[in-house]
């Protein structure tokens, strides 16, 4: 289960934006599987919804984006 997300998490530092369908097609696992894995990253914070869309959710690692900025917490 851990390979699998750091494949995501790698994608993540890539892309910066990513879809379930996307997350799936990364991790090689369902698009449920993916599905429960964005929850568990968006419930630690690395991922969030980039808007209220219902379907075709796509979802933004703001805190890596900050970071490549430089507009982290110092």
């Amino acid at each position: 289960k851990s390979s699998v997300v750091l494949k995501l998490i790698d994608y993540i530092f890539a892309s910066r934006v990513l879809g379930t369908q996307r997350a799936a097609d990364v991790m090689g696992v369902s698009y449920t599987a993916a599905q429960r894995h964005i929850a568990h990253l968006v419930k630690l914070k690395i991922l969030e919804p980039l808007d209220d869309a219902k379907y075709a959710k796509l979802y933004i690692a703001q805190g890596v984006i900050d970071a490549i900025r430089g507009d982290g917490e110092e």
